[in-house]
């Protein structure tokens, strides 16, 4: 399947956004899914709608589990408007059956070519996935194991994470990388 058709079936998944399914698209090419379908189950959502989907807001006014400006985690420091949390499955080594993951991604500008290019960040992972399709009375939760990603941003995406249905440093700062706003 070519990238223009990759391109095409993930803006079925991102109401159009052209900049979300390019991104996805990217996103995926780094693991390992099935050839007749590389998208496979994968999704993808803007941090500033995940963070609007999550916020509390208190009776008295109190707001609870809101994003930040920034997202801050060991790969990257950017700006909460040009990053997205991309999940699905993906096989791994040694393993016999897909498995779920979550990744903070930071939508750069590639300098060769000016298009999108994803700079993968926190990883999120299902614990006791395999064990819930054996038992499907064990519960399930996702967890990270990065303990840079700044707790707000965590706070979020795992709340995210735990009750939807489905189940090397760059900087914002930095002058050799641009960052692409997901919201225009």
């Amino acid at each position: 399947m070519q990238t223009r058709d990759l391109i095409e079936q993930a803006l079925e998944r991102t109401n159009g956004n052209r900049k979300l399914g390019e991104l996805l698209v990217k996103v995926v090419q780094n693991y390992i899914t099935p050839l007749e379908d590389p998208l496979y189950d994968w999704q993808i959502i803007k941090m500033t709608e995940l963070g609007e989907l999550v916020k509390q807001t208190t009776p008295d006014g109190m707001v609870w589990r809101a994003l930040g400006q920034e997202v801050s985690c060991r790969q990257f420091r950017a700006p909460v408007s040009q990053c997205a949390l991309a999940w699905g499955h993906r096989m791994v080594v040694g393993n016999a059956v897909p498995t779920p993951v979550a990744v903070l991604v930071w939508a750069t500008v590639d300098p060769e070519t000016g298009g999108l290019a994803p700079m993968i960040g926190t990883h999120f992972f299902l614990r006791n996935a395999a064990e819930s399709q054996t038992n499907p009375g064990t519960p399930t939760r996702w967890f990270t194991t990065d303990t840079s990603l700044d707790p707000r941003t965590a706070d979020c995406v795992l709340a995210f994470l735990n009750n939807m249905s489905s189940g090397a440093g760059a900087s914002a700062a930095l002058g050799d990388v641009r960052g692409v706003d997901l919201d225009d």
